[in-house]
């Protein structure tokens, strides 16, 4: 008859091979488990929460005082246009370039992006959001809900900046919308025209009046009993 304990004992020291990869594995992954969450720990520390949340809180401040000076300046006939004919290094280091506005160099060179490039005047709207979101991060509490407050800033940012470059089409008033409105409305006016252009954002408005404030129009409607 054959021996059986041999066979006993190669297959106790499988199981126990088995243990020991399984253990290996499963302390591999612990440590991937732990290295991932050493890597991106630091999003959640508080204290680097606070100091996002101060930065945020003063830069959001940076930016409403530059903005309001270059629309300022714009006006007056004083605006500096650094991006147009200036490089972005230059702009960092060279001292020689002088600029106007209340945030010096800097500031002219991000109002003439998000202002003359970008958005119009409705770029406020950034400063707004970054406020909003620094304060919640650095005192724990919520002027506004910073996502609502993202979300509505986002869709204005886009339809005032349409709508200002609708009104305003011409110089000097044209800044309200930016380039990026000026853009977007020739090419509605070339699509739809400008009835459309009009009736397209009266659309998105009530679109989102509706969504967000349960909108309804009134007229032609009867109230029930017990409806304010």
């Amino acid at each position: 008859m054959p021996i059986k304990t041999n066979q006993l004992k190669k297959s106790d020291t499988a199981t126990n091979n088995g243990k020991s990869r399984s253990s290996v594995k499963k302390n591999k992954q612990k440590r991937n488990g732990r290295k991932s969450v050493s890597a991106f720990g630091f999003f959640r520390d508080e204290k680097f929460q606070r100091i996002t949340g101060f930065s945020f809180v003063l830069l959001s401040f940076y930016l409403l005082i530059s903005f309001i000076s270059y629309l300022i300046n714009w006006f007056t006939g004083g605006s500096d246009d650094l991006f147009t004919a200036t490089a972005f290094r230059d702009i960092l280091f060279d001292d020689s370039i002088t600029a106007n506005n209340w945030g010096g160099r800097l500031g002219a060179a991000l109002s003439g992006l998000f202002i003359k490039r970008g958005f119009g005047a409705p770029s406020l709207l950034i400063g707004l959001f970054l406020f909003v979101w620094g304060y919640r991060l650095l005192f724990r509490r919520q002027v506004l809900p910073v996502w609502k407050t993202f979300r509505w800033s986002f869709v204005a940012l886009l339809w005032f900046s349409v709508a200002f470059a609708l009104v305003f089409n011409h110089a000097p008033l044209n800044i309200l919308g930016g380039i990026f409105g000026h853009e977007i409305n020739n090419y509605l006016d070339g699509f739809i025209g400008p009835p459309g252009t009009i009736f397209l954002l009266v659309f998105v408005l009530v679109v989102f009046m509706i969504i967000n404030f349960n909108f309804r129009f009134g007229f032609g409607r009867k109230k029930e009993a017990g409806e304010p």
